[in-house]
């Protein structure tokens, strides 16, 4: 009977351990979820930078035909 309420008192310290771990666990999760968030924000800029820089071409090209359509249309050379 000592063996059971041995394993028992075991179990139980177990248990109030890894909720400990859950807490803290679910405590780190939500800081790094914060930090993923405030990070993506800030690097939103970046992002556009970096379209543009890799589309320049293309959006020279759409430039240049808009304004040879334009000059076109007009009949001003």
């Amino acid at each position: 009977m000592k063996e059971i309420e041995q394993d028992i008192k075991v179990i139980r310290e177990s248990q109030i351990r890894m909720e400990q771990d859950i807490k803290y666990h679910i405590k780190r999760t939500d800081l790094l979820e914060d930090k993923v968030a405030s990070n993506t924000e800030l690097l939103q800029p970046l992002v556009v930078w970096k379209w543009l820089r890799e589309n320049v071409r293309f959006i020279l090209l759409l430039l240049g035909c808009s304004a040879a359509i334009t000059l076109y249309l007009t009949g001003k050379l």
